[in-house]
């Protein structure tokens, strides 16, 4: 069994970013299921991430959990 850690960090510069990152992670997901996979987000007060976020609900994984920094 290969573990390992992967930090996806888009650049979020394009508005469509928050819609590609979840199949994104999906699909690393189903071809690597023992890895460990961070996603990086800014919180902005347009609340663009709000919909990424219930993306991960549907992942094939053992366990997800979400955290966020603010102020």
């Amino acid at each position: 069994m290969r573990r390992g850690l992967a930090l996806l960090d888009p650049a979020y510069e394009v508005k469509a970013e928050y819609d590609t990152l979840p199949p994104a992670l999906a699909r690393a997901v189903a071809r690597w299921p023992q890895g460990v996979f961070v996603a990086w987000y800014p919180v902005l007060p347009e609340a663009r991430h709000r919909p990424m976020l219930e993306a991960p609900a549907d992942l094939p994984a053992a366990s997800i959990l979400h955290s966020e920094l603010g102020p």
